[in-house]
This record gives structure tokens, sequence and C-alpha cells, in this order.
């Protein structure tokens, strides 16, 4: 269940609620749930989704383990750390860095144990490719300079130094199953590995329920409901990572916010819109319920999964609503409902 909350959590992070829903009807509310009060068959149509059948030895079911395999190693930060050699380009480097201006370090500008992927073009220019051939552990001195169309004008066309220290690269490399599958909390290799096909199989299963279906249209007020919220959350992770303004941000990376939001809606709330709908038709079609009772004991497995006697049901339910919308909960539990149907209802070979 976790590894599929992962997956849930990085697709829909910028999600927020919506209002109660009813199936057959634009506002009955009679299935007394948060999300989608309205008749989602003017939105979406249902293809195949059941009695699919799983070939776990095909190649393209391979595609589906191996990158279980990667997000349990990328979630639960299963890397080695590579303390040798040189970085290079495309590595992911551990580093820790200070920029001073005039021998001052200026606002922003330092921190510990950040990762950096070479080559991302995250920092000012000349930043990273410095970094590149320089000995795992060592320091050095980059002497910069600023845009002059950079958004803070104290730094802006100015000359800095940034010292940096690689602390070390994240390597995935030669990692398998028999190393860490017991850091995921299972007694053997044969448990772990039939976890994971059981997921690359659910998750197999939704994709060819959504592939099979037909998006008519995206829903208006959810849809501009979800840009706002999406919004909100990008100006709050702007200031509190770049420390600058949405405007000023907006003018760093050459963008108007009418190029923003098109591209926020196809890139992140449709796909968003179109999952959602998915989950939900199909919990409909069923008549699968998904209720405050259903929520409450989802969440009561949640609570047995993470086995911490300070992560309760309170706390649950307290950390998703203020982080991520009181819709959320409901939607593990709708998906999780979801997908043990397809499972069951599978061919699995």
């Amino acid at each position: 269940m976790n590894r599929i909350i992962s997956i849930l959590f990085c697709v829909l992070m910028v999600l927020t609620l919506f209002t109660a829903c009813g199936k057959g009807s634009e506002q009955t509310g009679e299935n007394n749930r948060i999300l989608f009060n309205i008749n989602l068959e003017k939105y979406i149509k249902l293809g195949e989704y059941k009695n699919v059948t799983v070939d776990t030895s095909s190649d393209e079911f391979e595609k589906y383990y191996n990158d279980v395999i990667k997000n349990d190693i990328s979630e639960n930060e299963l890397y080695k750390k590579k303390t040798e050699g040189t970085v290079a380009k495309g590595d992911i480097a551990n580093i820790d860095y200070v920029g001073k201006k005039d021998g001052v370090a200026f606002e922003g500008g330092t921190a510990n144990g950040y990762d950096l992927e070479i080559g991302s073009n995250s920092f000012i220019d000349g930043f990273e490719e410095g970094l590149v051939g320089v000995k795992i552990g060592e320091t050095v001195d980059l002497n910069l300079k600023f845009p002059e169309g950079y958004q803070s004008a104290e730094l802006a066309g100015k000359e800095v130094v940034f010292t940096v220290k690689v602390n070390y690269v994240k390597s995935e490399e030669g990692l398998s199953p028999e190393e860490y599958y017991k850091d995921l909390g299972y007694k053997s290799l044969e448990e772990y590995k039939e976890s994971v096909t059981k997921s690359a199989a659910e998750i197999y299963l939704m994709e060819t329920a959504k592939k099979n279906a037909e998006v008519k249209d995206y829903p208006k007020v959810e849809r501009n409901k979800l840009y706002k919220d999406y919004k909100v959350s990008a100006e709050s992770n702007i200031s509190s990572n770049y420390n600058m303004s949405f405007a000023d941000y907006l003018k760093n990376v050459g963008q108007t916010e009418t190029e923003f939001k098109n591209k926020a809606l196809e890139e992140q709330i449709d796909p968003m819109l179109e999952q959602l709908m998915l989950v939900y038709a199909i919990a409909d079609a069923e008549d699968i319920v998904i209720d405050k009772k259903a929520v409450d004991k989802q969440v009561d497995k949640m609570v047995e999964q993470y086995n911490r006697e300070d992560i309760t049901a309170d706390y649950i339910n307290d950390y998703y609503a203020k982080n991520y919308g009181d819709y959320y909960l409901e939607y593990i539990t709708a998906y999780e409902n979801v997908i043990e149907f397809l499972y069951e209802n599978a061919k699995i070979k």
C-alpha cells in the first residue's frame, strides 16, 4: 500500500478538494463524497477494464516490474554513496555551498547536503559546469557572475564566489533487491518480488483502463479550481525555495502568466483530472462505495502500515488535509478499492 501511496503522492501533490459527488445526476450528492459533484459520464467514457490479461513473463511487463523497483529505490533513497572518482554530467551530486559577494555571504546562497543534478541548469551559468571533473570529497571555489537580468537587484550582474564541497555522488549502479529488501520491511527476497509483481500488475491494469477510456471533456469548474490551487502551491514553493515573487519568477524564466497557465493545464492539471475521473468513474460503475466509513478504514490500514507511535489516525487526517486537501485520503481510498477490484478481476498469467 505504501508504494501505491507514494506514487499517488507524486502524481497528485498539487491538487486540493472538490465538492460532493453523485452518480448519474448533476447535483445529487447521493454518495456523500468530497470529489466530483458532477455526472462523470459527460466527461469520460470507460472502455475495457475488467478481465484484462497480464502476462508477467512478457517483455512489456518487465518494464513495469523494473519501474516499480526503480521507484522503491528512489522513494526510499536506497542509493549507494559514491565517495571516489570525479563528478560527471548527469550525476546527482550532494554538495555544501556558500555564495559570497565581496567576501560576504549573501541571502539564499548557502546550503548543506543539497542534491544537484549536474546538467539540469538549476543554478546560474558556470556553477554546474564548474563541478564537472571535480574529485568527490574536494572543495572548490567557483568564480561566477549573475546574469544582468537576475531577479535580485543586489545580485544582478554581480561577480560572486561559490565555495562548494562535493560530499558524494548518489549511485544506483549495481544495487539489487538482494541488498535492500529487508530495509523495506520484507521477510524474504521472494516476498519482496511477489509484492513488486503485484504492484507492477496493478499499475499495468490501471494504465490499461486509462488507455481504453475516452476523455470527452474536462469539467470547467474543477479545472479552473485545480489551476488556482496549483498556482498557490507554485507561488509558495517559489517563495520558499528561490526567495522571489511569482512575477519575478515568470520574468526570470521568460514566461507570461498565460503561458504558465496553459503549460500547467496541459502538463499537470488535465492528466490529473483524467486519473481522478477514471478512478471515480470505475468506482461508480461497479458500485464501489467511497464514503467516510471507507476512508476511516483506509486510514486505519495506513496507521498499521506505518507502525509508529506518533502516526495516529488523527495525525494522518490532519496532515493530508493540511498539505494536500481533504479530498486526498478519499482519493487514496477510491484508488485502493478500484485497483483491488481490477486485480481481482484480471487474468494474471
